[in-house]
């Protein structure tokens, strides 16, 4: 039986380049927070991972590598009703090389996506319009300079 505090949400990032979207972006580090305290820092090897997690909490995931600009998404596991089904989230990030040009401060404060639990659809999910704004808002500092 499952407690107040546990969740199942499967979760599979792949990391590819924003400049060449056929290319994958190896080795690059993520570090998990949950409710602002980091508890997981690793490099992987490949372009993609694989997370599960399985308690309630809001999450930060933060992706980089070295002479790219870093990202970071989160997952608000909150406040997901206790049901026996398994979540999953599915998402290509890419990262972009990092140019002085460029002014892309707003993505150390803001993440680039955003998962919440959805009441009418009943499944976690990605917010679109959110990640429009976003994808916006990098359009714009890349032609602004």
């Amino acid at each position: 039986m499952k407690s107040q505090n546990e969740v199942s949400i499967k979760l599979k990032i792949e990391l590819i380049h924003y400049e060449n979207s056929k290319n994958h972006l190896k080795n690059c580090t993520v570090k998990i927070s949950k409710n602002n305290t980091e508890f997981e820092n690793f490099k992987i090897s490949s372009h993609n991972f694989q997370k599960k997690i399985t308690s309630k909490g809001i999450y930060k995931f933060q992706l980089s590598h070295e002479g790219y600009v870093s990202k970071y998404f989160t997952i608000d596991a909150k406040n997901i009703p206790k049901k026996k089904i398994a979540h999953r989230l599915k998402a290509e990030i890419s990262l972009f090389k990092y140019n002085e040009e460029n002014q892309f401060d707003f993505l150390k404060k803001e993440p680039v996506s955003i998962a919440y639990y959805d009441y009418t659809k009943k499944k976690l999910m990605w917010d679109f319009e959110y990640n429009r704004v976003i994808r916006d808002k990098i359009i714009e500092a890349q032609i602004s300079k």
